[in-house]
């Protein structure tokens, strides 16, 4: 889990401490989640990409 996060931060090349807010949100989103949900979707990607716009906003 952590290095498929890392794998993503290093594609945005954004700071790799920032990662704990997605984990944050990884954990509710696999608390809804079906057992049979496929490994790709576990990152709940509208949050994510939701998080990193405001995180580039806020940080360049």
């Amino acid at each position: 889990m952590k290095k498929k996060i890392h794998k993503l931060f290093r594609k945005l090349q954004l700071p790799s401490s920032s990662y704990v807010i997605i984990l944050d949100v990884d954990n509710q989103k696999k608390k809804k989640a079906n057992e049979e949900q496929d490994d790709d979707d576990i990152f709940c990607p509208d949050k994510i990409y939701k998080f990193m716009a405001i995180y580039i906003w806020r940080y360049t």
